[in-house]
């Protein structure tokens, strides 16, 4: 081993290959050695599964095992809510209603939604070679718009959101609790071209939870949130519901999906806003990345932003979503 002079060196025998450690080494294998089952080594010998879309294998007996950095989730993203942190980017005509948005291009602009976001899986314990279990992770987003009518396509406004999720499992349930932090910036084209806006700091820590029972082909979920903190005076109440399809995978590993999701604030006075997603899936075949094409609707309040509270729209486009 290099540095011999430094590390002394000695001979551990591992199956049949005899490798060459320094101290170093040794300490760092027996750290690794020591380290909890992953979670390939759990799907050894089986197709891996991600227990976000694929069925809940049969246990391979009573025992539950921990480990660090799982490769899937235990709770399916969800397919219409704009604020599920994943990647996307969404092309929309927007037309605003009460309460026009004070944007550049008057009440009916071309917009386009960005979202750039990812939810990690820090540790999971679950029963050997099911989904069956808990998990704890953590999730960012930052969510964009852009006004596409405008001369240099001006940014409106970016809502970023940090929080914590933990995710339960068992069978065809399962539910997920989040507490996060979410802070809302309007762009500065958008304050330089209407001095007269009075910048609010839309800044607040939430909890919510949501509870989601799915068959082959058809999901259901529900839950809630409230407001912990905010800088803002803010009713606290929402409600989430919503429903998805998934059809049969048909050639080149496509699937055709739907969701639609609502979603409603005290603060709105409990008015429902809709958004829907249809389109087709792309699934990789024995990946956990997924690829989807989608025609978008939404109908209700604006969902980003400190003018989420008085302000509604209709707006329709097409979009592209990617899921890790």
């Amino acid at each position: 081993m290099y540095g011999g002079d430094c590390l002394s060196g000695m001979t551990i025998q591992k199956g049949d290959a005899p490798m060459r450690y320094g101290t170093l080494g040794v300490f760092l294998w027996g750290l690794f050695a020591s380290l909890p089952l992953s979670a390939m080594e759990v799907t050894t010998g089986r197709t891996p599964v991600d227990c976000r879309y694929s069925a809940n294998p049969a246990p391979d007996g009573t025992a539950s095992e921990g480990f660090f950095l799982p490769p899937d989730h235990l709770f399916r993203p969800l397919l219409a809510d704009l604020k599920e942190p994943r990647f996307y980017g969404h092309v929309r005509r927007v037309r605003f209603r009460r309460q026009p948005f004070p944007a550049e291009g008057g009440d009916s602009i071309t917009a386009g939604v960005v979202g750039l976001g990812t939810d990690i899986g820090l540790w999971s314990r679950r029963r050997r070679g099911t989904c069956n279990g808990f998990q704890v992770g953590l999730f960012a987003g930052a969510f964009s718009q852009f006004n596409l009518s405008s001369s240099s396509d001006n940014l409106m406004n970016t809502d970023y959101q940090v929080g914590i999720p933990f995710a339960l499992r068992r069978g065809a349930f399962s539910a997920r609790f989040r507490v996060y932090h979410q802070s809302s910036h309007l762009g500065d084209e958008l304050l330089l071209n209407n001095p007269g806006i009075d910048r609010e700091n839309l800044s607040f820590e939430a909890a919510d939870a949501l509870g989601s029972v799915h068959g082959d082909w058809w999901r259901l979920y529900g839950g809630g949130g409230y407001l912990l903190q905010s800088e803002t005076d803010i009713d606290p109440g929402s409600a989430q519901w919503g429903l998805e399809l998934r059809g049969p995978r048909l050639a080149a590993n496509l699937i055709p999906v739907f969701g639609a999701d609502f979603q409603a604030f005290e603060e709105q006075e409990w008015a429902v806003t809709t958004s829907l997603v249809a389109g087709p899936e792309f699934a990789v075949p024995y990946s956990n990345q997924r690829v989807r094409l989608v025609a978008v609707y939404l109908n209700g309040f604006i969902p980003f932003g400190q003018f989420f509270s008085d302000t509604r729209m209709e707006n329709f486009g097409l979009g592209v979503q990617f899921d890790f």
